[in-house]
């Protein structure tokens, strides 16, 4: 099993500057606005070297644990980042959970 290489930690009051920006990117059109949002919002980018399954688990175990649900590939803003984020750059979160929950 890979590993998913890194994770970054974001201003949750930046973030949705970083979705919206994401939205209105068409082809190369809006990109570095987005980069600009991103950089504002980062703390700090972590390595991470572990399987795949150790963020599966984490992800499975939060509703019982601090009942909520986490996002998942199917929502309109997973699918709006990883239209933006470059695997080889971010984690995304789709890959992530695909990684994590195969």
């Amino acid at each position: 099993m890979s590993a998913i290489g890194s994770y970054a930690v974001l201003r949750c009051r930046n973030f949705a500057a970083c979705a919206e920006h994401a939205r209105h990117i068409h082809a190369v059109v809006g990109v570095n606005e987005f980069k600009l949002a991103w950089q504002a919002a980062l703390v700090e980018e972590v390595n991470f070297d572990y399987s795949g399954y150790v963020l599966g688990n984490y992800l499975d175990a939060q509703p019982a644990a601090n009942q909520i649900q986490p996002a998942d590939e199917q929502f309109e803003i997973a699918s709006t980042l990883c239209k933006v984020l470059r695997p080889q750059q971010h984690s995304c979160f789709t890959d992530a959970l695909r990684k994590g929950l195969s």
